[in-house]
C-alpha cells in the first residue's frame, strides 16, 4: 500500500490538487461551506467524486454545476407568491363571525390604501373598538391591488421589539441568512413585490417603529396597515381613529317616544348585540320589551364591540333587563369571552 495514501484522508491531498483535482476540503472552501456539506452532497449523488486511496477526486467543472445548480442562490427564498391571474386564497385569518356596523370606516381605511403615494395607514383606538376587524375586512376588499398577496403578521404575543423583525420574516416564508442581518433579508425579498403587509397589535412594541420606516424606504412597492392603540410616529403616516359602534339616536325632547324598536335595531352598536346574542340563544329578539334595556346595555359600554359581544354573550343566563341591573360595576362583569380568542378579547 502506498504509505503515502494513508496519510490521505477524504478531506485532504494535496496531489489531487496539483493533478488538477480537488479534494473534499479544496471543494469546501472554494464554496465557503463545510466538509460535511460536500461529503453529503457526494453521497447524495449531487456532486461526481471519484475516490482514490481514500482521497475524494472532484473536478472542477463538477464542482462549478454543482455550485451553480444546487447551491442557495444569493437572495433568500421565499415560499411562493400566488401568479397574478392565479385565484389567490387570503392569508390573513377569516373571522368566524361577521363584521357588522363598520360599512363607513372600511370605505375610508379602504381608500386611504388604495390612495397613490400612501405607504403607511395606522388604525388607532382603545382596546376592543375593533382594529383587527377592520384591518381585516379592508386588506380583504383590497386584496385585488396586491397581486403578491396580503400578510398578516399578528403582533401581540411578541414581547420584545427586537423581535418584531423575525417574526415578520417566519410570517413570511422568508429564510434566513446567517450572514447577513434578517432586516436586509426582509427587505431584499420584499423590495419588488406589490404587497399589503398587516402589523396587527403594535402598541407595545413601538421601540420598532423604525424598522417599517426602513422597510418602505427600502420598498417603494410595499404598503403597511397597522393597528395600534397609539400613532407609530413615522413620517408619512396616515392615522385613521377607529371610533366605537353608532349607538341608538335619542329624538329630541317633544318630538315624541324617546326610543322605538326600529330606532333602536337600526344602531349598529344593537345589531352586533342582537347578533351575538342570538348565536348563544337562537331565540332571541329584539321587542318592546328589551329594546330599551340593549340600547342602554350598549351605551353603559361606550359602543365598544368587544364589550358589546362579551355582554351579549350573557344573555344564555339573564335577560336584558337584569343584566343592565348587574352591571352597576360595567366591565368587571364582562369575562368569559370565546376559548379560541386571545385572553385580551376574552374580557
Amino acid at each position: 500500500m502506498d504509505k503515502r495514501a494513508a496519510q490521505w484522508t477524504a478531506d485532504s491531498g494535496d496531489e489531487a490538487g496539483a493533478a488538477g483535482w480537488l479534494s473534499a476540503s479544496a471543494a469546501a472552501a472554494t464554496l465557503g461551506v463545510s466538509q460535511r456539506t460536500i461529503r453529503r452532497a457526494i453521497a447524495r449523488g449531487d456532486l461526481p467524486a471519484a475516490k482514490r486511496a481514500g482521497v475524494y477526486r472532484i473536478a472542477p467543472a463538477d464542482l462549478e454545476r454543482y455550485r451553480t445548480r444546487g447551491r442557495v442562490a444569493d437572495l433568500p427564498r421565499l415560499i411562493p407568491f400566488p401568479d397574478r391571474e392565479a385565484p389567490v386564497a387570503p392569508h390573513p385569518p377569516r373571522p368566524l363571525t361577521p363584521l357588522i356596523g363598520r360599512e363607513r370606516e372600511v370605505a375610508a381605511v379602504g381608500d386611504l390604501v388604495r390612495r397613490d403615494g400612501v405607504r403607511l395607514v395606522t388604525l388607532v383606538g382603545p382596546g376592543g373598538v375593533g382594529k383587527t376587524r377592520l384591518a381585516l375586512r379592508v386588506a380583504e376588499q383590497a386584496a385585488a391591488e396586491f397581486p403578491e398577496g396580503i400578510w398578516f403578521v399578528a403582533l401581540a404575543p411578541v414581547r420584545d421589539p427586537i423581535l418584531v423583525v423575525a417574526t415578520v420574516v417566519r410570517t413570511l416564508g422568508v429564510v434566513e441568512r446567517a450572514d447577513r442581518p434578517a432586516v436586509e433579508t426582509l427587505t431584499a425579498v420584499l423590495r419588488d413585490r406589490r404587497l399589503l403587509l398587516v402589523l396587527d397589535n403594535f402598541e407595545h412594541l413601538l421601540a420598532a417603529a423604525p424598522l417599517v420606516a426602513e422597510l418602505l424606504a427600502a420598498c417603494p412597492k410595499l404598503v403597511v396597515l397597522v393597528t395600534s392603540r397609539s400613532r407609530l410616529n413615522l413620517s408619512g403616516e396616515h392615522g385613521y381613529s377607529v371610533p366605537p359602534l353608532a349607538l341608538p339616536h335619542r329624538p329630541p325632547q317633544g318630538a315624541g317616544p324617546s326610543f322605538s324598536v326600529e330606532t333602536i335595531g337600526d344602531a349598529a352598536a344593537v345589531r352586533l348585540f342582537v347578533a351575538r346574542a342570538q348565536a348563544v340563544d337562537a331565540a332571541f329578539g329584539l321587542t318592546a320589551e328589551n329594546a330599551a334595556a340593549v340600547a342602554a346595555l350598549c351605551s353603559i359600554v361606550d359602543g365598544l364591540p368587544l364589550a358589546i359581544e362579551l355582554a351579549a354573550a350573557r344573555t344564555r343566563l339573564f335577560a336584558p333587563a337584569a343584566l343592565l341591573a348587574r352591571m352597576g360595576r360595567r366591565l368587571p362583569l364582562l369575562t368569559g369571552g370565546p376559548r379560541d380568542q386571545p385572553t385580551r378579547l376574552r374580557t
